[in-house]
């Protein structure tokens, strides 16, 4: 039995014998004896004074514990030894305060009773009962050392007891805070789950008014200021301490059964690293380990899972300004863009058939139109010319002419309306297919992503990643490694330079020498004839003065080989004059010696060229390799390309067409993957002669 019920049972007894004082009040006052029992109550409250003084607070003492240095310095075994002559001292008492009541409440003379003497007793006696309660409850209080073994013992409960427990005792503070350091040291998911619950229970009372409110909105404050430095001075320890944690909640959430437990997760990812500023890494990771889990059968996405997936990452993306530099938050974008094409190019095939049977109802009335006026404005005429005379005939004839006129336009505009409608509907099952395969593929290449990020996040955070960082550059990306030159060519070409001099300048051009002498003649031919047009221009300024030559770069010509195997050679040739700069892409069979079309190394719609470039596996460069970007379209797909080698086309537009000016040209470059810088000097030591 506890104190507690010890305490009330005690009182119960209490009342129960004083109500039978009361009786014998009553009683005694009817007495003859009433001066006798006046004496004697005189001589017994003196008594009961003295008893109750005996069982008040300072008498109960206990030196040892009230001396003791309570809140840090108890060790386990003075603990239990402490706690047990507490509880023989409180059984103690109990039997002299209960002694002490039967004395006091089995006397025949209670007169005087009712005036607060027991109450006095009583409440002395309930004050010593709770203070020992108290002081029990406390000496039961887990301790630091406590805290520090269910820590070891990875006791995530304990602790969570600990610190939901003691949250109102200020008494407590140092065993709460190690608890709650505690929680964050483990550093585990389960224990950053717990954490986020305990935070959870108070972060509502912000704002609050009332006292718990206050109370529960400094302890918020307090955890997650724990929390944070502690974090905070782990990162400093250890620079792969995020990608640690990000790796870690990766794979718990890996291990849930469903899809909610997934996202449930990624709360608490978001929530551990929300008082830092790791909110853009935390969300890119969130995202690729999202997307990459896209469900695929044999090339093709299922929708509905894409759909739910990419709902979510858009929606992990959409507050916050820091996250429009994430190439998930684009790339989702875009994926969404192409589901509302294919929704709209869906119902553009019902919309043409509607305006199709509009038109030719509209075609129908005004067949009936000419089918019925004859008569009926013949008539009309007639009478106008009766009544207004011939004037007044004429005018209303033009404007039945004019009438006419329109209803006749109109017929066979109708015409050419239907026979351009159905054949945009011939084309939309193509387009169709086209936007579908561009959202396809949109929808693979951010599942790709997402597992390339997630593999770099797993390195990284892994000692191999960490031993490994000699390939990759400062920014942790993996570096291209590109061959500039295929040795391996049997038919390898022997090629000269060609030179003219004009006015000082030179013009230098390729002469090649093949095995194949066919070949070689036509591409020789072929390259002559571009050299000579320039020429010729050229001899139209015979009084050309390069001293005035305003954009000072006079005239010339120069060429670079930029790729060349068994069977392609590819060149590049550029001239200029006064400014004008003209540049062949030239990329030559040496079996045929003809010009190879790009149909020959890949078949690319512009819709498709422009869904690459927004999903970064095409990209642009301007004529020194340098990326750039450009915030339209691209109109077409160039047929003037250059190969680079390594399996990369570089497709040559002038810049006019790019945004970047009207001098000199640009490129996009196809095959090449993701833009680092490595790959743009390789881009342009390829493209760029170097002599």
């Amino acid at each position: 039995m506890d104190f507690r019920q010890r305490f009330e049972e005690a009182q119960k007894e209490a009342k129960e014998l004083f109500q039978q004082a009361k009786d014998a009040v009553h009683k005694l006052v009817n007495s003859n004896k009433l001066q006798i029992a006046t004496k004697e109550f005189k001589e017994l409250i003196d008594g009961i004074k003295n008893k109750i003084s005996a069982v008040k607070m300072p008498e109960l003492v206990l030196p040892s514990l009230f001396l003791f240095p309570l809140k840090s310095t108890f060790t386990k075994e003075n603990f239990i030894a402490l706690r047990s002559k507490l509880i023989e001292s409180v059984k103690r008492y109990l039997r002299i305060a209960e002694q002490k009541t039967n004395a006091f409440l089995t006397t025949k003379l209670h007169i005087k009773c009712a005036n607060g003497t027991a109450y006095k007793f009583w409440g002395a006696l309930g004050g010593v009962a709770v203070c020992i309660f108290a002081l029990t409850m406390f000496l039961m209080r887990p301790t630091v050392e406590k805290v520090q073994e269910m820590k070891a013992a990875g006791d995530l409960q304990g602790l969570n007891k600990v610190v939901r427990e003691l949250k109102d005792t200020w008494l407590y503070d140092d065993v709460r805070m190690s608890a709650i350091k505690a929680l964050v040291e483990v550093n585990t998911c389960e224990s950053d789950i717990v954490l986020n619950r305990i935070i959870s229970d108070y972060k509502y009372a912000k704002g609050g008014f009332a006292n718990d409110d206050k109370k529960d909105m400094a302890l918020l404050e307090e955890i997650k200021q724990i929390r944070k430095d502690d974090m905070l001075e782990a990162i400093k320890k250890d620079s792969l301490y995020v990608n640690k944690k990000l790796a870690a909640y990766i794979d718990y959430a890996g291990e849930q059964k469903t899809y909610n437990g997934e996202c449930d997760a990624y709360y608490n990812l978001q929530e551990t690293f929300k008082d830092l500023d790791y909110e853009l890494e935390v969300k890119n990771a969130i995202a690729a380990n999202t997307v990459r889990e896209i469900k695929v059968t044999n090339e093709i996405p299922d929708e509905e899972d894409a759909k739910t997936r990419l709902e979510y990452v858009r929606k992990l993306f959409e507050y916050s300004t820091k996250d429009d530099t994430s190439p998930y938050k684009a790339l989702v974008n875009l994926y969404f863009d192409k589901a509302k094409e294919v929704e709209k190019l869906g119902n553009r095939d019902g919309e043409i058939d509607r305006i199709i049977d509009d038109n030719l109802n509209e075609k129908i009335q005004i067949e009936n139109f000419f089918r019925t006026s004859d008569d009926y404005y013949r008539n009309q005429m007639r009478q106008i010319y009766l009544q207004k005379g011939i004037n007044a005939a004429l005018e209303y004839q033009s404007n039945i002419t004019k009438t006419y006129t329109e209803k006749i336009d109109r017929y066979y505009e109708i015409d050419r309306e239907n026979n351009q409608l159905r054949a945009e509907q011939a084309n939309l099952p193509q387009k169709l297919k086209e936007l579908k395969n561009s959202k396809r593929r949109i929808c693979l290449a951010i599942r790709a992503r997402g597992s390339k990020d997630i593999e770099k996040i797993r390195e990284s955070a892994s000692e191999q990643g960490a031993a490994n960082t000699s390939r990759r550059d400062e920014y942790g990306k993996a570096k291209h490694i590109y061959s500039t030159e295929n040795k391996n060519i049997n038919n390898k070409a022997d090629i000269k330079t060609g030179e003219y001099q004009w006015k000082g300048f030179s013009i230098k051009y390729p002469i090649v020498n093949l095995s194949n002498v066919n070949a070689q003649d036509k591409i020789n031919d072929d390259i002559y004839a571009r050299v000579k047009r320039f020429l010729d221009h050229l001899k139209e300024f015979p009084d050309y003065d390069p001293a005035k030559d305003a954009s000072g770069r006079g005239a010339g010509m120069w060429y670079k080989v930029t790729y060349e195997d068994d069977k392609y050679l590819s060149i590049r040739l550029v001239r200029w004059f006064e400014g004008i700069d003209e540049h062949h892409a030239l990329v030559y069979d040496k079996r045929t010696g003809n010009l190879v079309p790009l149909s020959n190394f890949i078949n690319i719609t512009v819709e498709r060229l422009n869904t690459d470039i927004q999903l970064g596996e095409a990209f642009l460069v301007d004529n020194g390799g340098s990326q750039f970007q450009f915030d339209k379209d691209v109109e077409k797909v160039s047929k003037d390309y250059l190969l680079l080698g390594n399996g990369i086309l570089a497709l040559q537009y002038y810049n006019f067409e790019l945004g970047q000016g009207w001098r000199n040209v640009s490129f996009v470059i196809v095959g090449a993957g993701t833009y680092d810088e490595n790959l743009g000097k390789y881009i342009s030591d390829v493209i760029w002669p170097r002599s």
